[in-house]
């Protein structure tokens, strides 16, 4: 019995053994196949990059793709594929270089140059027209979210195509819907702002919470607007730009987004320039805006157009700008229209624009200073129904105008047909404003430092050469 008991005990220590033994090879074969593997890789990368120095591309391809072939899916080093990505660049190869850094960055997201072989990449394919679909779609125009986006010297033709005769449309053959939808029969045309057609989207735009910046670049004919500010703390930066050809506005913020726009070229496009509204907040300066369809700059937000009360307003979606040291020049409306909330104009130059140099209305407080206002078609300045809005005018040239150099609506002189007077009297008295009068308007403080010269000269407006 002793003895049988001793020979089990050995059989299961032998047994015990073989196991751990096997164990042991297991896992020192595994390990030298993994060194094996590692080694061979890493030898084909270095092949790979002295054949990159010698500028020998096809090699150098060769050489990492045997790389990848050689590893495990779990053990491949994502540098292969990254500098793979570049040799494709370097022969314009530039799908292949697109589907390596794809590769690369969902093996190692932080492997930053897999981002700029990418970016080359797809800036390449787009500019050959070549971009494949599944691409586009990951292509994003729009930084929202607490994100950061930057854009430089980049040429910038995207985004959702609205109606190409915006904001004059008709139903035409430029019509996106072809219905006649955006037929402007019937329409209220009391508002210089109104518009008809289907709006695009901007080539580019940050929602809440994002940051843009845009720099040395050209936007031309996007499918809305240019750039947008959309949504609260959405925060835009476009500087040395040209902004051009758009079916909406070159540059816009609504709805607490912010916008600086310095020192860009901002012509030709077809609604306004630069639109702060409604609850947009800028700083405007050193800009060229000229020809384009409507307002070179248009800020406000108070009157609501979509009402069925032609005269509504809402108080909380004001504006913020400061506008200085631009050229505004040669716009279809007036150089400048600011229609409710608080303004700083500075050091510009107004020149030649279809209507007035400036109209404001709707509570403005505007402070002008220090501009130079000439020969403007109807005036310099115009202020309509402004309420209890303050207007200071300090230090300004304003001259050579077909019409008056400042024109200001005397209370006195603001009426409507009866019918009308009652209803925008009933639709006031429940208004946060009742407490103002409907008719009045508070006179603009005009100080003797303005410059006024060679104005009302007689010659038609306008309106009169159009009758």
């Amino acid at each position: 019995m002793h003895v049988q008991n001793l020979l089990q005990s050995r059989s299961l220590c032998w047994r015990m053994k073989d196991l751990l033994f096997r164990i042991v090879c297991q896992q020192f074969c595994h390990y030298s196949l993994k060194t094996l593997l590692t080694d061979e890789t890493e030898m084909l990368r270095m092949k790979g990059n002295e054949a990159f120095k010698d500028n020998r591309y096809h090699d150098a391809i060769q050489y990492y793709s045997e790389g990848i072939r050689f590893s495990k899916e779990d053990l491949v080093d994502v540098r292969l594929f990254s500098n793979r990505s570049l040799m494709y660049l370097k022969i314009n190869d530039y799908e292949n270089a697109l589907k390596d850094a794809e590769k690369c960055i969902i093996l190692a997201p932080t492997q930053w140059k897999a981002h700029c072989w990418k970016a080359y990449a797809m800036a390449n394919l787009v500019k050959n027209g070549d971009l494949p679909a599944e691409f586009e779609k990951k292509c994003p125009n729009r930084s929202h979210l607490d994100a950061i986006a930057t854009f430089y010297r980049c040429k910038i033709s995207n985004g959702w195509k609205g109606c190409d005769d915006f904001p004059k449309c008709n139903g035409g053959s430029g019509c996106v819907t072809n219905t006649g939808e955006c037929n402007r029969e019937g329409k209220n045309q009391g508002f210089a702002n109104f518009a008809s057609g289907q709006v695009g989207y901007p080539g580019i735009w940050v929602g809440s919470g994002g940051k843009l910046i845009v720099q040395n670049c050209v936007l031309d004919r996007c499918g809305g607007g240019g750039v947008l500010a959309d949504g609260n703390k959405a925060c835009l930066e476009i500087r040395h730009c040209t902004i051009q050809n758009m079916r909406q506005m070159g540059v816009e913020a609504r709805n607490g987004g912010m916008v600086k726009v310095e020192d860009n070229v901002i012509i030709d496009n077809q609604f306004h320039g630069i639109a702060i509204a409604p609850r947009g907040y800028a700083v405007i300066s050193r800009n060229l805006i000229q020809g384009n369809g409507q307002e070179g700059i248009f800020c406000g937000g108070m009157l609501n157009p979509n009402s069925s009360h032609m005269l509504e307003m809402k108080s909380d979606e004001t504006s913020q700008a400061i506008i200085t040291k631009n050229t505004i020049i040669q716009n279809g409306l007036s150089g400048m229209s600011l229609d409710g909330g608080t303004y700083e104009v500075s050091g510009n130059k107004i020149i030649d624009n279809w209507l007035w140099g400036m109209m404001i209305k709707s509570r403005s407080s505007v402070y002008i200073v220090g501009n130079d206002i000439f020969e403007n078609k109807c005036g310099g300045i115009r202020i309509g129904t402004n309420y209890s809005a303050s207007v200071i005018i300090d230090g300004n040239t304003i001259r050579d105008h077909t019409g008056p150099d400042i024109f200001a609506i005397n209370s006195s002189e603001i009426g409507y047909k009866d019918n009308v007077k009652t209803e925008i009297e009933t639709m006031f008295a429940n208004m946060q404003f009742a407490e103002e009068r409907l008719e009045y308007s508070r006179p603009p403080i005009i100080t003797n430092r303005n410059i006024r010269r060679n104005n009302n000269t007689g010659v038609n407006t306008p309106k009169k050469q159009f009758k």
